[in-house]
């Protein structure tokens, strides 16, 4: 999986894209979903594609996420965030328990949308 979010300077308009790499014999990755939705711009989108075993994060950051941290059972990976600027990860959903902080230390949640 490929996520892109594409922003104006000034941060007021943004669209995403997702491009998966389908199983089997596959020459590249495909256009699978985009456009503006109203949880990358208020949320954090966290998006499911049906038969991908990852899960793309998109936001406009208006949160202002600083971190996320990803617990394995065995370590905690810490993922650092730029909390003026949008973001997008991607993770396998087998990755153990994901923790989305703020620059005040707050959690906050992500808002699921499915592809």
């Amino acid at each position: 999986m490929s996520a892109m979010i594409f922003y104006s300077d000034d941060l007021a308009d943004h669209i995403y894209s997702i491009y998966v790499n389908r199983p089997g014999l596959s020459f590249g990755y495909f256009f699978r979903g985009g456009g503006s939705i109203i949880e990358t711009e208020r949320y954090i989108a966290e998006i499911h594609i049906e038969g991908y075993n990852e899960r793309a994060f998109i936001s406009m950051n208006k949160q202002q996420v600083s971190k996320v941290e990803i617990d394995d059972g065995n370590e905690i990976q810490t993922i650092k965030i730029d909390s003026e600027k949008p973001f997008v990860f991607i993770v396998p959903n087998n990755v153990g328990s994901l923790t989305i902080y703020d620059i005040n230390g707050n959690i906050v949640e992500s808002v699921q949308h499915k592809l």
